[in-house]
């Protein structure tokens, strides 16, 4: 955990009169739940305001190939990027004396993002699917 960060979480718990062998386990249980909730607020940011803004440009376009890649739900799959890059920067704040463990963590959040990776692939794929299909130069 960072020093300052630290220093700062032991003062406010040494004021609530937290015994000091609880103090570090509180303190990292305290920015494991920040981390939770700057995920949660990285998601709902980008799910309900930068989705919401491209499904308005995109409505707006004359272009239809951008309305196929909204209702396979690129954009949508695109935004769990925040969240896991969230988590996966911020981790060593927590567990910065224990590498085994920001590894681990830096692994399981790698291997969700390489699952959202394959399903933006996957809804890419579906969307030009569609476009060709739906092309009239192809039609026939």
């Amino acid at each position: 955990m960072n020093a300052q960060v630290a220093d700062f979480l032991r003062d406010i718990l040494t004021r609530m009169d937290l015994k000091d062998c609880m103090i570090p386990s509180v303190s990292h249980a305290i920015i494991i739940i920040l981390i939770i909730l700057l995920a949660l607020v990285g998601d709902i940011i980008t799910k309900r305001l930068i989705v919401t803004i491209i499904t308005a440009y995109v409505k707006r376009s004359k272009n239809q190939w951008d309305d196929v890649f909204l209702e396979k739900g690129v954009f949508n799959r695109l935004s769990h990027f925040a969240p896991a890059l969230i988590v996966f920067y911020s981790i060593h704040f927590t567990f910065n004396q224990y590498q085994a463990g920001i590894a681990f963590i830096q692994a399981m959040t790698k291997i969700y993002m390489i699952i959202i990776s394959l399903l933006v692939a996957d809804s890419c794929l579906e969307a030009l699917h569609e476009i060709y299909v739906n092309h009239p130069r192809f039609k026939n």
